[in-house]
């Protein structure tokens, strides 16, 4: 049958519709906000087809009080790529690990790579042996290259490329408040160390109502650091009155503590929130990938290298490597594989982006248009493909790349 014909629709604002829509070919629905064009297309059409093709291969049907169609004809298994379905994902997947390109180019280097000495610094030769010390290297296996692997990853970030760091704009906020009012602000963390900064003006003679923008620079750091002194606290409680010997540990140590120490995922999440900033990692630089793995050069780039570069950067380095740089066949169908896929990329409006850029940080457009990709570079015929408004956010020059890609 060359359409899909459906009888008595009535779901929400569908009144009992009968329609017929064409297949292998781009079909529009459209209408104004509210008629039912997502009823039609996701809730029906598309939740009937999986289900057709959940049933064809055991699984049993789905449990209805009624059908909300009276019955549909020429469906053939469908697939939905949804703005709203499309941010369930591990937070660790990046661009590279969703659609498989990056597992690809850690297969090309594990077979292309050239090492390098880790005593010389130097390129080995092709029997692994280096021409200056004689030492013979092992040539790295695919897992060497994952970020996501602990004998691949960067083990200071843990194969994020960044690394969470207190900092003091964010603890103190407002330069204008005085250590009190800073210390009571943030009350949810650090509410423990409140009595104990109340008295540091009879240490270090200051005025507790102070801002902190005039405070001397030692007491700034007392409040941060600490003071690493035993000091004569005043103390009353209902288990002690008295005074209490205790060193002022300093408001940065004390949240470093809660984030090991404490049981409350609410008390750190608010310390990763509230006082914490993203900064890239200083041992990997950002690549997530440890040294041993960046020590391994394709063209001078190593892997982590061509993970960061924009989409139409990497096409034209992977297009320019020279054949010395890729000695094997296995090599040269490995790039020219990750090139197809880049293209399709591309060819969505993805060209600004890299493998390396992290899943929660894609809009809900640039997702959609990610799973399109990789759904329809599988290349399985005879599917019914349900896209939601896949165009959306794409400028005009980049909409008729995505009409031709479809």
């Amino acid at each position: 049958m060359d359409e899909i014909k459906v009888f008595g629709a009535r779901l929400h604002n569908l009144k009992n519709l009968n329609v017929e829509i064409p297949k292998k070919k781009m079909v529009l629905i459209t209408g104004v906000s509210g008629s039912g064009k997502s009823s039609l297309a996701f809730d029906i059409i598309f939740d009937e087809g999986m289900n057709r093709y959940l049933q064809s291969i055991g699984f049993p049907p789905k449990f209805e009080d009624e059908k909300p169609f009276d019955r549909i004809e020429g469906l053939s298994p469908t697939v939905a790529v949804e703005q709203r379905t499309t941010r369930v994902f591990n937070p660790r997947s990046t661009v590279g690990t969703k659609t498989r390109l990056y597992n690809i180019l850690r297969m090309l280097y594990a077979t292309e790579g050239i090492l390098i000495c880790p005593i010389c610094k130097e390129p080995v030769n092709e029997n692994l042996e280096c021409n200056i010390c004689g030492m013979v290297v092992d040539r790295l296996e695919i897992k060497h290259f994952s970020f996501n692997e602990p004998s691949g990853m960067c083990l200071a970030c843990k194969g994020r490329g960044y690394q969470m760091h207190l900092t003091e704009e964010l603890i103190i906020q407002d330069y204008n408040k005085n250590l009190m009012q800073i210390t009571k602000a943030g009350s949810a963390v650090f509410a423990d160390q409140i009595r104990f900064v109340e008295q540091l003006p009879k240490f270090y003679d200051f005025d507790i109502k102070t801002p902190y923008k005039d405070l001397p620079e030692n007491i700034k750091e007392v409040f941060l650091y600490g003071s690493g002194k035993i000091l004569p606290f005043d103390w009353n409680s209902k288990t002690f009155t008295g005074i209490l010997d205790r060193k002022f540990e300093g408001i940065i140590p004390h949240i470093e503590r809660a984030l090991t120490e404490s049981k409350s995922v609410y008390r750190r999440d608010r310390i990763h929130k509230n006082f914490m900033s993203l900064k890239k990692c200083d041992e990997c630089e950002g690549y997530r990938i440890n040294e041993q793995a960046r020590s391994v050069k394709i063209g001078d780039k190593h892997v982590g290298e061509l993970a960061i570069m924009p989409i139409d950067q990497l096409i034209s380095f992977l297009k320019e490597l020279k054949e010395s740089n890729l000695g094997t066949i296995q090599g040269k169908n490995m790039s020219e594989l990750v090139v197809k896929g880049l293209s399709s990329m591309r060819d969505v409006g993805l060209s600004y982006i890299h493998l390396n850029r992290a899943l929660p940080t894609l809009s809900g457009g640039e997702l959609q248009r990610l799973s399109l990709m990789t759904h329809l570079d599988a290349g399985i015929d005879s599917l019914i493909y349900i896209l939601d408004e896949p165009s959306m956010s794409l400028h005009e020059r980049e909409k008729d790349s995505l009409i031709e890609f479809l």
